[in-house]
Formats: structure tokens, C-alpha cells, sequence
């Protein structure tokens, strides 16, 4: 492959890739410790950056260098896809784990509650799918995540109590808000930012 079909690839997939993050020119030279007129150049096809960058770009999109300068149209898919399993896997290893200690205690303690296993499994998933949402997805994924991790933990500390205690939703009803202000708010300071720009 010829230098400057290299350099044509990578400038086209690192526009791709840096759109898909929402970060503008400037943040992700911030990340990745560069200047912005660097990544500039890289987008334009000018210069291609040296390879222990090279390294740094492609860990932050979790990907190989080879498909950094892959001839690919569906990059964003392979980066999407692999980032959707390599979040159900951990959403399943909560699981497997939840069944292995569910085991360990039937076995050892005669502990015969799966309900009360999986009612403390289902908010530690639900953290895993929010980490793994902040990092990858967007604001809309974020948001899901956040909404089932609230109403996951209340319904847990309702069913573990035994008792009627309803506030538990009302500070759920709160929690869920809150985020809703939050995000909202997130969504009107970017739209700012982005205007300005």
C-alpha cells in the first residue's frame, strides 16, 4: 500500500471515529497529549503521526493500528460491534459470577434464595452497563443505563426489605429527575459549545 493511500485511509478513519465520540479536533488532542493542529493535519491527509502515537490513538478507540489505516468503510460498525460485546461479556460475567456464588452458598449453607442473589446481581450489572455506556455509547445509551440502574436499585432495596416501604420509588422517582435534568443539561452546554465553534 502506498504512503499516501495510507495516509488517506487513517484521515478518513480517524474523522470517523473522532465524530462517533463527539469530540471536536481540540479534545482529542487533549487526550491523546497532541495539538489540535496536529490532528488537523492527520485529517487532511497532510502527515501521518509517528507509530508510538499511532499505538495511543488506536488504545483509545480500542482498536488495532491495522484498522486505523484499514481501507474500511464500516469501521465505526467494527468499532460499535466490538464494543457491544466486549460490553455483554461483562454483563454476562456478572451473571456467571452471580450463579457461581448462588452455588457456592447453596452448597456450603443450604442458601436455597436465588431471588436474593440475583436482586443484588441485578444493580451490579446494571453499573457495569453504565461504565461501559460512558465510555463507548452515547448520550441516549448513557441515559438508559443510568434510568435501569435507578429503578434496578430501588426495586432491590423495596423486595429486600420485606416491608411496604414505598418511599424507596419516590427517592427513585427523584434519582430518575435528576438525571434527566442532567443530561439535559449536558446536551444544551455541548450544543453551546458546539455553536461557538
Amino acid at each position: 500500500m502506498r504512503e499516501e493511500n495510507i495516509k488517506q485511509n487513517f484521515a478518513k478513519n480517524l474523522i470517523k471515529l473522532r465524530k462517533s465520540k463527539k469530540l471536536t479536533q481540540l479534545q482529542l488532542a487533549e487526550k491523546l497529549n497532541y495539538s489540535d493542529k496536529s490532528i488537523s493535519k492527520w485529517e487532511c491527509g497532510e502527515t501521518l503521526p509517528d507509530i508510538e502515537t499511532f499505538t495511543n490513538i488506536a488504545d483509545f478507540f480500542g482498536m488495532s493500528v491495522n484498522d486505523l489505516l484499514s481501507n474500511s468503510n464500516n469501521i465505526l460498525q467494527k468499532y460499535n460491534t466490538k464494543n457491544i460485546i466486549i460490553s455483554l461479556l461483562g454483563f454476562l460475567l456478572v451473571w456467571l459470577t452471580t450463579c457461581v456464588i448462588y452455588y457456592l452458598l447453596n452448597l456450603f449453607t443450604n442458601f436455597d434464595d436465588i431471588g436474593l442473589v440475583v436482586l443484588y446481581a441485578l444493580p451490579i450489572s446494571m453499573v457495569e452497563l453504565l461504565v461501559f455506556s460512558f465510555i463507548w455509547f452515547n448520550k441516549i445509551a448513557q441515559f438508559v443505563s443510568a434510568s435501569m440502574l435507578i429503578w434496578s436499585t430501588a426495586v432491590a432495596f423495596y423486595l429486600l426489605q420485606n416491608i411496604s416501604n414505598w418511599f424507596i420509588f419516590i427517592i427513585a422517582i427523584v434519582l430518575e429527575i435528576m438525571c434527566i435534568l442532567w443530561f439535559w443539561l449536558k446536551k444544551l452546554i455541548v450544543n453551546s459549545i458546539s455553536k461557538k465553534s
